[in-house]
C-alpha cells in the first residue's frame, strides 16, 4: 500500500510542479476528473486513490494526523530520497472534498463533504485538521518558493472566509489552470494596471466583458452579492494574478510566448496652492523592463516621447518640441491609446467620468497620482464633471471627515471640477457612479517597491519592499512572525531592520483575533563582494607570493603570462541560467547541470513570473574568439536542437545586449540558430 501511496504522491507532484511552471502561480485544483486522468496516465486503479489515503489498517478519521506525520514539521527533507513533499496525496484529498457536489449541503459545509468522501457520518472537524494550515500548507509554500526557488511553480497559501483552516483547501478550487492562463488577455483587453489595486467592480466588469474563456460557473460566482466570501476570494485570486502580470500577452499560435507588451498611462496633478494654479501631466507605467532607448508613443493624432525614470515609471511625457504634455487638453472621459513606434507596445489611459488621485509621495514622485480605488484613512482628490459635482459633494459631506471643493486654474479639462476628501468612512451613495469609486471589500497585504530576485516574493535585503495594508479600518493587529509591526493604514510602511535572511517570513493581519490576511516573503542575503587582500594563491590554489590570484582579482603580470587564464564568468543576477557555447549543442542548465567543460559565451536568465523577457548576458573572454562555430557541432542532436531553440525559437523573448559589439555578435548567433 505504501507503494501505491508513493505512486499517487509522485503523480500529483509531477502534475502540479513542473519546470514549465517556473515562476507561475500553482493551484492544487483537484476533482474527480483529474483523479481519473492521473490514474490512466500512471496505470493506477482509480479506486486506489481512496485506499492510498485510507489504508485498510487505519481509520478514515485520522487522515489529518497522517498528513501531519508525513510532513513532520518539515523534517521530511532529512530523507535523502525525498524529491517531492510526501503529503501531497492528503492535500489533494482535502481539495477534492471542497468541490464535491452535495445538493443537500450548503456551500460552507466543508467538513461534512470531507466526511462523506471518507465514508464517515456527518459531524465535527476531523482531529488535527486545525494544524494543517500552519504546518503542512505553509510547508508546501516554503518548499515551492524557498527550497525550489519557484523553478517548479509557486504555491501560495490563500485563505477565504472566516474559517481559515477550511478556507485554504477551498481556495484551491476557485480557478482552473487554463483559466489562469487566459487572464492576461482579459487584463490587456480591459486596460488593467498590474501596479495598481483595482476595485472589485473594475475586475468584475473586465471578466464579464472579456472573460469568455472562463467557465460559466466561475463567471456566475462574480454575480453573487458583494459580501459573498466565495466571490471575494475569487476576486482576490484574480487580483493577485494581476499584480504578478508583467504586461505580456502570449501569442502561442506564432510560437511567441512573450507576444505583445501592454502598459498604462497615469495622470498626475501638480496643484500650486499659493497661486491657485496647477498643471496635469502624463507618465507611462510599465511592469516589463523598459527598453534601452527612449519611447516614442503615437496614434493618428498624437506623438509623445519619454524614457525610463525609475521602475515602473517613465519620465513625464513630452511633445516632439520638448514641451511637457498638458494632460488637461486631453479627453479624460474617453481616454487615449498610444503605440510605441519601434516595439509596438501599447499604452492606455482608461476613460472615466470620475478620477481619483492620491499623494504620489509613496511612489517617490511629486504631486498627485491617479489610482483605481479609495481607501480608509487617506486624503484624496476627486476630479469629476460639472454635472456630477453635487453628488460627489453630498457623498463627501456625509461620508468623509472633510470635503472641500478646490479650484486650480489650468489643471483640469474644461467642464471638470476638483474635490478634496479626507478620511473616507464609506462609499455608499457614490460607488455606483464609477467602478473606481469604492472602498476595498476585504483586507489585503501588498508588497510595494523593493528589489526582487525575479521569482515570487523574494527580495534582496539591501532593498526590501514596503508593506501596504488596504481595506483596513485601523483596529487590526499586524504581525511579522509574531512580532508586532507599527503599520500605518495611510500608506506603505517600511519593514523592521535586522530581519532574518534566507528564511520565509509571514506578515499577518488579525482583527479580533481572527486572521484576515497573510503574506509571505523572503529576504536574501546581500552579495558579499570579494575584496583584494595581501593573500595570494597560484592557479592551483596553493599559497604564493605576488603575482597571484585573490578571489576575483588577478595580478596583471599573471594575466599576461597565463595563456590559459580566463576572467571570471559574468552571470546574470539570478539563481540559474542557460549557458550557451560557440558550437551547436553546447548548452547547459546551470546549476541543475554541472559547469560545462567548454567555455560559455552567453548566459540567459530563464523567464519567471513577473518577467517573461530573458536578458542575454555576454560571459565570454574575447569577442573576437566568440563567434559561432556552425561547422563544429557537438553531435548531440537533442542538445543541438535545444541550442537553436534558446537562440532562435525564443528570440522574441530574449533581450539582446545593448553594447553594439555584443549586439552584432548576438546577431551572428541568431543567424546561426536559424539554419
Amino acid at each position: 500500500m505504501n507503494d501505491v501511496y508513493e505512486q499517487w504522491n509522485t503523480a500529483i507532484a509531477e502534475h502540479f510542479f513542473r519546470e514549465e511552471f517556473a515562476g507561475k502561480q500553482v493551484f492544487l485544483f483537484v476533482d474527480d476528473g483529474l483523479i481519473t486522468s492521473l490514474a490512466r496516465l500512471h496505470n493506477l486503479p482509480e479506486e486506489s486513490f481512496f485506499s492510498a489515503v485510507v489504508p485498510t489498517d487505519s481509520s478514515a478519521a485520522d487522515v489529518a494526523h497522517r498528513c501531519l506525520a508525513k510532513c513532520s514539521r518539515g523534517r521530511w527533507r532529512d530523507s535523502a530520497a525525498a524529491v517531492y513533499p510526501p503529503y501531497l496525496v492528503y492535500l489533494a484529498l482535502f481539495v477534492l472534498a471542497a468541490g464535491l457536489d452535495e445538493p443537500d449541503l450548503p456551500d460552507h459545509a466543508y467538513y461534512n463533504r470531507l466526511r462523506r468522501y471518507l465514508r464517515l457520518p456527518d459531524g465535527t472537524p476531523l482531529p488535527g485538521f486545525n494544524r494543517l494550515g500552519d504546518e503542512v500548507w505553509r510547508d508546501l509554500e516554503t518548499w515551492s518558493t524557498h527550497d525550489q526557488d519557484g523553478t517548479r511553480g509557486i504555491f501560495g497559501v490563500r485563505i477565504f472566509g472566516h474559517q481559515r483552516h477550511v478556507g485554504i483547501p477551498r481556495s484551491q478550487t476557485l480557478l482552473w489552470q487554463e483559466e489562469i492562463d487566459s487572464l492576461p488577455k482579459i487584463f490587456a483587453a480591459s486596460s488593467l494596471d498590474p501596479t495598481d489595486d483595482p476595485t472589485d467592480r473594475l475586475l468584475v466588469q473586465a471578466i464579464q466583458k472579456h472573460g469568455g474563456e472562463l467557465r460559466a460557473p466561475t463567471r456566475r460566482v462574480l454575480l453573487r452579492p458583494r459580501e459573498d466570501v466565495l466571490r471575494a476570494a475569487l476576486l482576490d485570486v484574480i487580483r493577485g494574478e494581476l499584480a504578478d502580470w508583467d504586461g505580456a500577452v502570449a501569442n502561442p499560435e506564432d510560437g511567441d510566448r512573450q507576444g505583445q507588451i501592454f502598459g498604462n498611462l497615469r495622470l498626475f496633478l501638480d496643484p500650486q496652492a499659493a497661486k491657485r494654479t496647477g498643471s496635469s501631466t502624463l507618465r507611462c507605467i510599465l511592469s516589463s523592463p523598459y527598453p534601452d532607448h527612449p519611447l516614442t508613443l503615437t496614434n493618428d493624432h498624437l506623438t509623445y516621447n519619454c524614457e525610463e525614470l525609475m521602475a515602473p515609471w517613465s519620465t513625464r511625457l513630452t511633445q516632439p518640441d520638448g514641451k511637457l504634455v498638458n494632460a488637461a487638453e486631453l479627453d479624460w472621459t474617453n481616454g487615449i491609446r498610444l503605440t510605441e513606434s519601434t516595439l509596438g507596445w501599447r499604452f492606455t489611459l482608461r476613460g472615466a467620468s470620475i478620477r481619483v488621485f492620491e499623494s504620489a509621495e509613496a511612489h517617490g514622485l511629486r504631486g498627485w497620482v491617479e489610482v483605481s480605488r479609495l481607501d480608509h484613512g487617506k486624503t484624496f482628490l476627486i476630479a469629476c464633471r460639472d454635472n456630477e459635482l453635487a453628488t460627489v459633494l453630498a457623498w463627501g459631506t456625509s461620508s468623509c471627515s472633510e470635503c472641500t471643493p478646490q479650484n486650480f486654474t489650468g489643471m483640469l479639462p474644461v467642464g471638470w471640477r476638483l474635490v478634496e476628501v479626507r478620511d473616507v468612512q464609506n462609499d455608499e451613495g457614490i460607488r455606483d457612479m464609477s467602478p473606481a469609486i469604492a472602498l476595498p471589500s476585504t483586507t489585503r497585504i501588498r508588497l510595494v517597491g523593493g528589489v526582487k530576485s525575479g521569482r515570487g516574493t523574494k527580495y534582496y535585503a539591501f532593498a526590501p519592499p514596503r508593506v501596504h495594508i488596504s481595506g483596513a479600518s485601523g483596529d487590526e493587529k499586524v504581525d511579522l512572525d509574531g512580532r508586532h509591526l507599527g503599520i500605518s493604514i495611510s500608506g506603505p510602511s517600511p519593514l523592521p531592520e535586522r530581519l532574518p535572511k534566507g528564511v520565509p517570513l509571514t506578515i499577518t493581519v488579525r482583527k479580533e483575533n481572527r486572521l484576515v490576511a497573510s503574506q509571505s516573503l523572503v529576504l536574501l542575503d546581500d552579495i558579499d563582494w570579494t575584496a583584494a587582500t595581501t593573500s595570494r594563491v597560484d592557479t592551483h590554489g596553493d599559497s604564493c607570493l605576488p603575482p597571484g590570484i585573490s578571489g576575483a582579482f588577478a595580478e596583471g603580470t599573471l594575466v599576461d603570462k597565463a595563456a590559459l587564464f580566463h576572467p571570471a564568468v559574468l552571470l546574470p543576477p539570478a539563481s540559474k541560467a542557460v549557458l550557451l557555447g560557440r558550437r551547436p549543442g553546447q548548452v547547459c542548465d546551470w546549476p541543475k547541470e554541472q559547469w560545462p567543460d567548454w567555455n560559455p559565451v552567453w548566459a540567459i536568465t530563464p523567464s519567471v513570473r513577473g518577467r517573461t523577457n530573458r536578458p542575454v548576458v555576454y560571459c565570454g573572454s574575447d569577442t573576437k574568439k566568440s563567434h559561432p562555430l556552425m561547422s563544429e557541432p557537438t553531435g548531440d542532436r537533442r542538445r543541438m536542437r535545444r541550442w537553436k531553440v534558446e537562440i532562435w525559437t525564443l528570440r522574441k523573448r530574449n533581450i539582446p545586449p545593448a553594447n553594439p559589439t555584443l549586439n552584432l555578435l548576438w546577431d551572428r548567433f541568431l543567424k546561426a540558430g536559424r539554419r
